[in-house]
């Protein structure tokens, strides 16, 4: 799994991209941009988060991975497909917005620049509000 750079997450994040589960609630092995360097959230999974790794996630910005943007893509009513062109070492998605119906269609390399690049596109076009559902997780007993 691979995450975007800081010069596309400051490209996300200018253009006012939110993922408010994420930002709210954060895990091991989530990677934050902090004193010039990228950092990765660790430890054992069974412990609280250490102080150290909350001073980085207060003060770090962070950098979401490829699946970050994929579920940020579904849960705001996008289809997409992604088309790896080995030829040209380029990933072109076909996106389309499923309440507008717009359609975008980024090309870049690698896939996470792909994916923030499309986002920024979906951001700039700005058409309606995303990031408004609250993603809940339960256990359902039968």
């Amino acid at each position: 799994m691979m995450n975007i750079n800081i010069y596309r997450a400051n490209q996300l994040y200018s253009r006012g991209f939110t993922y408010r589960y994420y930002q709210e609630h954060f895990y091991r092995d989530m990677v934050f941009y902090y004193n010039e360097a990228e950092w990765m959230i660790g430890g054992n999974l069974s412990e609280k988060i250490v102080e150290s790794d909350l001073e980085i996630i207060k003060s770090g910005i962070w950098l979401p991975s490829e699946l970050h943007l994929m579920e940020w893509l579904m849960e705001n009513d996008f289809k997409f497909n992604i088309i790896n062109n080995d030829r040209d070492m380029c990933v072109t998605i076909y996106c389309e917005d499923g309440i507008t119906g717009t359609v975008f269609s980024p090309t870049v390399s690698p896939l996470p620049d792909a994916l923030a690049c499309l986002i920024v596109k979906i951001l700039k076009k700005a058409e309606r509000p995303f990031d408004k559902k609250n993603k809940i997780f339960g256990v359902i007993e039968k």
